[in-house]
């Protein structure tokens, strides 16, 4: 199924070989969980602490949406089975990092602040934030659907398998594009300063790497 996260202001995912979806963070302060005994955390769409945890969890078929009831919600680790489906969104200016790694399954991420890195994932991808810089090394390239990387106002640097076939744009409006790959850049793309338009290896799954203010950073792994 597929796993949905709101507004954790810092969270590692693990992708792992099991069944179940395991949540730790750090320990509260002992006067916090005093003052709080007997009481539940809402939030103002009306969701409640039901875990202990400050996160509020649902089941919807084959979705879990896990959704943090706190302002300060403080860093979780989760371990989460790796063919699941991840989608996360965050949309304030609280957020630190996010970093998934291990993980087989499609990846899509929403923020407005904060970075993202992943690690030993295969896709497809959708990975969007505003204000954060997105670091991504693949272990294969999802070979059924495209992925796109972009950032907004920090850089994006993607490493992927000397032997991916792909056909990849890169754009940075506003920055540099670097790689060492061999890309057989198609005719149209020459005309513009900002966009490589090309096939890897004869081409395969489209990847998209855009960056509008920094540049974009191809590499083989």
């Amino acid at each position: 199924g597929k796993i949905h996260i709101e507004g954790i202001n810092g969270l590692e995912i693990e992708g792992y070989s099991g069944n179940e979806i395991i949540i730790s963070t750090k320990a509260k302060s002992k006067e916090s969980s005093e003052r709080a005994k007997g009481l539940s955390a809402i939030n103002s769409r009306g969701l409640k602490d039901n875990t202990g945890l400050g996160l509020a969890i649902k089941t919807e078929g084959e979705m879990v949406k896990i959704t943090t009831i706190k302002k300060n919600s403080g860093k979780f680790w989760m371990k989460v089975p790796q063919n699941m489906a991840v989608s996360f969104k965050h949309s304030s200016h609280s957020m630190d990092k996010l970093y998934i790694h291990n993980m087989k399954g499609e990846i899509e991420t929403s923020l407005q602040y904060g970075s993202v890195q992943i690690e030993k994932v295969t896709g497809p991808l959708s990975i969007n934030t505003v204000y954060g810089k997105i670091e991504a090394v693949l272990t294969n390239l999802n070979t059924q659907n495209p992925s796109s990387l972009y950032s907004v106002y920090g850089l994006v640097d993607v490493t992927l398998p000397a032997s991916t076939k792909t056909d990849v744009h890169l754009t940075s409006q506003y920055g540099d594009m670097f790689t060492d790959f061999d890309i057989k850049v198609e005719a149209d793309s020459k005309i513009s300063s900002s966009r490589v338009q090309g096939k890897i290896n004869g081409g395969g799954p489209e990847l998209r790497v855009n960056s509008t203010y920094q540049s974009v950073y191809l590499r083989k792994g």
